[in-house]
């Protein structure tokens, strides 16, 4: 692991549901110690689908060690606290992507 999670970790998605063919979309921000690292894109999935996206994103660039253990493990093992939040919006109220390749890219 390069990167460190001092304080905090928080996980903002936004979900969106394509009532013509029922299915999901998300977007959402990463933020460490209050700092915003990543928006990950517009893409398919519902439920906690994001929480996975995000976890691979934080091993992909070093915050997180590879493992099958969830964020909230790691977490209690490091000790940072651990934040998630999801609201259902509008399409045109997704995140942009203009700080997906911010950290580590």
């Amino acid at each position: 692991m390069n990167n460190k999670i001092n304080k905090s970790l928080f996980i903002e998605a936004k979900e969106w549901h394509d009532k013509t063919y029922g299915n999901s979309y998300f977007s959402a921000r990463i933020w460490i110690d209050g700092e915003v690292v990543a928006t990950l894109p517009f893409q398919y999935g519902y439920g906690d689908h994001y929480k996975t996206v995000a976890q691979q994103w934080l091993t992909d660039k070093g915050y997180l060690p590879l493992s099958n253990r969830g964020i909230w493990a790691f977490a209690d093992e490091f000790g940072f606290d651990y934040y998630t939040v999801k609201s259902v919006t509008k399409k045109a109220e997704m995140f942009k992507v203009e700080t997906y390749q911010k950290v580590g890219a």
